[in-house]
């Protein structure tokens, strides 16, 4: 089924980076995301002109949020984590495990009628086994979806990671400032990248997040909603993500059990490409 294996896995990958990096989205108008992106743009503008005002008022809710997402705990103590779960696609559910460590390692494998499809990065490339193939026949991803993958790797979102990645923090903004609205962070990543998280006031954590990625003239955004958060180990994770394509549902991804342990083999990460008897490209 070539679908699952290109588009969908990719939804797929993004949905779980949502949920293990506890990210969010913004004000956001189901349906009319590009009425949703002009008004962000607007504000930003206005914003801009206020942000070193906001400099402290910004650091305080990266640390707000950092709490309320750790528990207190040390981020940096967190080594090495597992979900699994249920990804639904055109009303089909397919069963995934994700497999993170420290640094930037990452995989996932999900169950097809086809077989096992694995996506993985090693540390500083992503790579891809199609469903039913044999090891051997991993390949190399090409370089923007390795960068995706790469930001995807994280082992939370760059406000808890903030002093371990190269990104820039900003205030958002809001479409409007009634009580109860979400508030928006900015992450500019080195790649051009951009990242809004969008918090509850209250609580702190992510609700939504909109990731654009740029491409010559080409622009993708996607759009994740997270809420049944849930204390594991002191950490709050979302164990459900709807995900949005140009306003419209597209997908959704059930978590049932996450465990944080403290390693991994490294090999685990790494496809069989480079490995003897195999040609390296």
């Amino acid at each position: 089924m070539p679908s699952l294996l290109t588009t969908a896995s990719w939804t797929l990958h993004i949905a779980i980076a949502a949920a293990v990096q506890l990210s969010a989205l913004s004000v956001y108008v189901p349906g009319d995301l590009t009425a949703f992106e002009d008004a962000i743009e607007v504000e930003e503008q206005n914003w801009a002109s206020l942000e070193g005002e906001f400099s402290e008022a910004l650091d305080a809710l990266v640390e707000k949020h950092t709490q309320a997402t750790m528990g207190g705990r040390n981020a940096e103590e967190v080594t090495a984590l597992t979900l699994s779960g249920n990804y639904t696609l055109d009303g089909q559910s397919y069963p995934f495990v994700v497999k993170k460590m420290r640094p930037h390692y990452f995989r996932l494998e999900l169950s097809t009628p086809n077989g096992l499809m694995v996506q993985g990065f090693d540390g500083s490339r992503g790579w891809l086994l199609p469903a039913g193939f044999d090891a051997e026949n991993a390949e190399w991803m090409a370089p923007g979806p390795s960068k995706t993958m790469q930001r995807d790797a994280i082992m939370f979102n760059y406000l808890v990671e903030r002093e371990r990645e190269p990104v820039q923090l900003s205030l958002a903004g809001s479409s409007d400032t009634k009580p109860g609205d979400l508030i928006g962070i900015q992450a500019q990543l080195p790649d051009g990248g951009l990242i809004r998280y969008w918090l509850n006031p209250e609580t702190a954590l992510i609700e939504r997040e909109v990731k654009t990625d740029f491409s010559g003239n080409d622009v993708k955004i996607t759009t994740a909603e997270l809420s049944d958060f849930r204390n594991i180990d002191g950490l709050q994770i979302a164990h459900y993500v709807k995900h949005f394509r140009t306003g419209e549902p597209e997908s959704e991804l059930r978590v049932e059990s996450v465990e944080i342990v403290e390693s991994f083999p490294p090999e685990i990460f790494s496809p069989a490409i480079d490995k003897p008897g195999n040609e390296s490209d």
